[in-house]
């Protein structure tokens, strides 16, 4: 058992040091934000945002990623106007760069923060009222998050929202708006949920160079306690002799007729 234990302990050790070095990140984030907002009168509107953001990078260290990412989402945000609700309907999408700090906690647990800038460009409308407006711009974002390993380079990936800036400049905006400046912070009203895979670059140099995925070195670990080491072997056959039987013939002897 003392050996098992120290097997497993060597195998987490050597999953985060090396894992997912020289490798192929691919991910995906589906986004959800909601708000709701209470007036007089007992009214109520509930303002939902949804959203993807795949990425594809190389992770060129332990626990260092970068590459490009993208995304798109859609919006609708009710509100109050003179006792009756507007909804105002928003288009989004981004493509930039992302970078990323992993920290690994044995062969299956991790923490990460993500750090992207993008181009950003959209549409906005009041939902029956008003013609779309639209713009362009940037957007800097910074989140945490969190995931498990659960099959060799798979992942599952959970965030709680971030930090973010964006600068934007408008046109065909009814309101006489030109530009805006947002400062957003998430945590609390946005829940990402992702999955991320990592491929290996170089799989015919797994052996030599150490680039390996979590859950390889999991795969040939002996699993024989102690006492089996100690157990003495066992002792050489005996080979048996084999006895070639000879089978003995009668010899009967004929006797002439003639003699008698």
């Amino acid at each position: 058992m003392k050996k098992l234990m120290l097997t497993l302990l060597a195998a987490g050790s050597i999953a985060a040091a090396n894992a997912q070095s020289h490798t192929i990140l691919l991910y995906g984030n589906a986004t959800v934000t909601t708000d709701q907002q209470n007036y007089a009168g007992n009214i109520t509107t509930n303002n939902i945002h949804w959203g993807i953001n795949p990425g594809i990078g190389y992770q060129f260290s332990p626990h260092w990623t970068i590459g490009v990412q993208g995304g798109f989402d859609m919006g609708r945000n009710p509100s109050l106007v003179n006792g009756g609700t507007q909804t105002t309907v928003t288009n989004n999408w981004q493509a930039g760069l992302f970078g990323r700090y992993t920290k690994y906690f044995g062969s299956v647990f991790f923490i990460y923060g993500q750090l992207e800038g993008s181009y950003v460009g959209g549409t906005s409308e009041v939902e029956d009222i008003t013609p779309q407006a639209n713009y362009d711009g940037f957007n800097v974002n910074l989140f945490p998050g969190v995931g498990a390993f659960v099959a060799r380079g798979l992942a599952l990936n959970f965030s709680i929202g971030g930090i973010g800036y964006t600068g934007m400049n408008w046109t065909g905006n009814l309101n006489g708006l030109n530009s805006e400046n947002k400062f957003n912070f998430t945590f609390g009203h946005q829940a990402n949920f992702g999955i991320s895979k990592n491929f290996g670059c170089h799989p015919a140099h797994h052996h030599m160079h150490g680039h390996h995925e979590p859950g390889d070195d999991m795969r040939h670990i002996d699993t024989s306690d102690d006492d089996d080491d100690n157990t003495p072997p066992p002792p050489p056959q005996v080979k048996e002799k084999k006895h070639k039987k000879v089978k003995k013939v009668k010899k009967v002897k004929k006797y002439d007729d003639d003699e008698d």
